[in-house]
């Protein structure tokens, strides 16, 4: 259960870091590129039929495979823009107007086929018996066939309501003609195609007339500008995304460093704690192996060591029993003891707020702090004191900084209880010192000086 919100918190990061990896791809622009192909060729297979279907009606095709194929074509292009387009509502009204106009385009076609078919057809059996009544042997009938075709190629160019009623007239003038009995059937058929072409001619005009009109950009125009907005809004969106993507980067490289930044800390701390502890043995096994005579010069080694650890300039332990107080000293070369102290610790230390376990820890001395000044004026300027019990004055271990400095911060100070342990179980066996019983205030033997590294010193990071 204690790694559940390890494993939430891992999951959930893979989860933001794949969601902008899909966002910051911008996968939609494929999506848009086909969309403009398709759009593309939807207008350019437009503008090939109606290319074809001019070049049908001018007569420079006899069929319509081209016509067919850009027909085809230009439904393809039409499906691929509607696939394109998924649930995008805006797109997909667009798409459905072009899809409109494209069933209008292609049923103008297929009106426009079955009339030219028709067209080309009469077109051949007019000249043909118009060629015939031609070399007819009647004047009337040969004037009259000729006004109606000259009336006719009128009409294939301009197919105006006047050339239109003059090919009227024309076919009513040879329908009143009696013509020679040997060429009634000629003139009937010139009659009936002569009128399907007045009919047909105005029709395909017509048709053509629509399909040019109706190939105008306007409606691909508006499926352009709703691509380019989704395209643009895409791209805006994929770099917001990559933005995100570098402030997401730039936050979990912060957290790699600032647990790294915690386990390194933790790392010190452990090394810092596996020294002391093995300062705490050597001076165990120190004092198991010292004398009577020796306990004096091995308290001040385990007092310099001790001092080492937490880079203090002086170390002392200071024991009352009855009337008596015990002092044992240690300070760095150069640097002395103010008269009185550390016996005037004693008294002091009772008066600061040392906690539960005893100890006061002052890495760095405040002036304006009673406690501090007093302090101060004995020229510590950072503080470690180790009482007996609950402020009792029966035992002190103490270190100082002097000369401005402060002690090596450490969260672990409470290990120095085992010192005190050590150095007062070691003091308790040994027998009374010479000129113990000195008043407090008096320096007491013990003191020493001296400056050696130790294993603290060389375990601190």
């Amino acid at each position: 259960m204690k790694s559940a919100p390890a494993v939430i918190s891992v999951a959930f990061v893979l989860g933001l870091l794949t969601w902008l990896l899909l966002h910051g791809l911008n996968i939609n622009s494929a999506r848009y590129d086909s969309q403009l192909r398709a759009l593309g060729d939807f207008t350019r297979f437009e503008r090939g039929m109606t290319r074809e279907v001019l070049t049908a009606r001018a007569g420079l095709s006899r069929n319509y495979d081209a016509l067919v194929h850009m027909v085809n074509a230009y439904d393809d292009a039409l499906t691929r823009l509607r696939d394109t387009a998924g649930l995008d509502a805006e797109q997909t009204r667009v798409i459905d107007v072009l899809s409109a106009r494209a069933d209008r385009q292609e049923s103008l076609i297929e009106r426009f086929k079955s009339r030219n078919a028709l067209l080309q057809n009469s077109f051949a059996y007019f000249g043909l018996f118009s060629d015939r009544l031609a070399a007819s042997e009647s004047r009337p009938v040969v004037t009259a066939a000729s006004a109606l075709a000259a009336a006719m190629l009128r009409l294939t160019l301009d197919t105006s309501d006047a050339a239109a009623r003059q090919v009227e007239d024309r076919l009513e003038e040879l329908a009143q003609l009696q013509a020679p009995p040997a060429e009634t059937d000629s003139v009937h058929a010139l009659l009936l195609h002569g009128q399907m072409l007045h009919d047909l001619l105005p029709d395909i005009d017509t048709i053509l007339k629509t399909l040019v009109a109706e190939s105008n950009n306007r409606e691909q125009d508006a499926m352009l500008a709703v691509i380019l907005k989704r395209q643009l809004a895409a791209r805006a969106s994929a770099r917001k995304t990559r933005l995100l993507q570098y402030i997401t980067s730039l936050l979990l490289l912060s957290g790699i460093i600032y647990f790294g930044m915690l386990l390194r800390k933790r790392a010190m701390a452990l090394r810092r704690r596996a020294a002391f502890e093995h300062v705490i043995a050597n001076i165990s096994m120190l004092f198991i192996n010292s004398s009577n005579d020796g306990i004096d010069a091995d308290v001040e080694m385990a007092l310099r060591q001790l001092a080492g650890c937490i880079g203090a300039d002086r170390a002392y332990f200071a024991r009352v029993v009855g009337t008596t107080m015990h002092t044992y000293r240690w300070s760095r070369d150069g640097i002395a003891f103010e008269p009185g102290w550390p016996e005037r610790v004693l008294s002091l230390a009772p008066r600061l707020d040392g906690g539960e376990d005893g100890i006061v820890y002052i890495p760095r001395m405040n002036a304006s702090h009673p406690h501090d000044a007093m302090l101060t004026e004995a020229g510590v300027s950072g503080w470690l004191c180790i009482m007996a019990a609950h402020g009792s004055r029966d035992g002190i271990l103490g270190f100082d900084a002097v000369r401005g400095g402060a002690l090596t911060y450490w969260s672990e100070v409470s290990l120095f209880r085992m010192a005190f342990d050590a150095i007062g179980n070691a003091i308790r066996r040994a027998p009374p010192r010479r000129g113990e019983g000195a008043p407090p205030g008096e320096p007491a033997t013990g003191a020493s000086h001296g400056d050696h590294r130790d294993l603290c010193q060389r375990h601190r990071p």
